[in-house]
């Protein structure tokens, strides 16, 4: 009736409801005693105690990350959301001022066992690397990035060994090849699934080069 609302399974809510009921019923009185002359002070409104702030997360950045440049590239923000939600699940999402080296390492080394590719875990981790680097450097959320010297090791160096004949036979004896059956799958490349692979063939030219071609 009077716009209170009270948890009553809370502990403090016998005295609390108790303090109200008194108040309740003093009011007529001190309506009463002003009616008739006397001067009764309205009591000063408590004092609420302000509720601490919630610590920042890395999630937090992760907003004004995205506002920081609206023409971002949409794959660049997808896949920062998608190392944002393995780095919560593996760290267990802690404030950033609790967050510590030991965890970078954990998890840097958690992207390189299930990806199985260092440059996958790299960019996963350097996502998340960059997130925390924004809440330092723009938002002031903490005063230093404690994966900061963290990497993930790329070696530059690829070892690539020529298809043998009998290998070659066996892709190109394929029916794709040999009758031209196309794969059912959009996404499989249709025409392109025939044709890239013999223009690499006999050119050499990178599968990467040959897919930008324009007829």
């Amino acid at each position: 009736r009077v716009g209170l609302c009270i948890e009553c399974d809370r502990p403090d809510a016998p005295p609390l409801l108790l303090e109200c009921l008194k108040a309740w019923r003093q009011a007529p009185h001190d309506l009463t005693r002003r009616d008739s002359g006397e001067v009764v002070d309205t009591p000063d409104a408590p004092a609420l105690p302000q509720p601490a702030p919630r610590p920042a997360k890395l999630r937090d950045v992760l907003t004004h990350w995205k506002a920081s440049k609206p023409g971002r590239h949409a794959k660049t923000v997808r896949d920062t959301e998608l190392a944002l939600d393995l780095y919560e699940s593996v760290t267990g999402n802690p404030p950033l001022s609790k967050l510590t080296i030991a965890q970078g390492d954990d998890f840097r080394a958690w992207l390189m066992k299930q990806t199985g590719s260092a440059k996958t875990a790299s960019n996963k981790f350097n996502a998340v690397n960059g997130l925390l680097n924004y809440a330092v450097g723009q938002r002031g959320l903490i005063d230093r990035n404690p994966w900061a010297k963290l990497r993930v090791a790329i070696s530059k160096k690829t070892k690539g060994t020529a298809w043998t004949s009998a290998e070659i036979k066996m892709i190109f004896g394929t029916a794709l090849f040999t009758a031209y059956q196309l794969p059912g799958l959009v996404r499989a490349g249709q025409d392109a699934a025939y044709w890239v692979p013999l223009l690499a063939l006999y050119s050499g030219a990178r599968v990467s080069e040959l897919c930008q071609l324009r007829v």
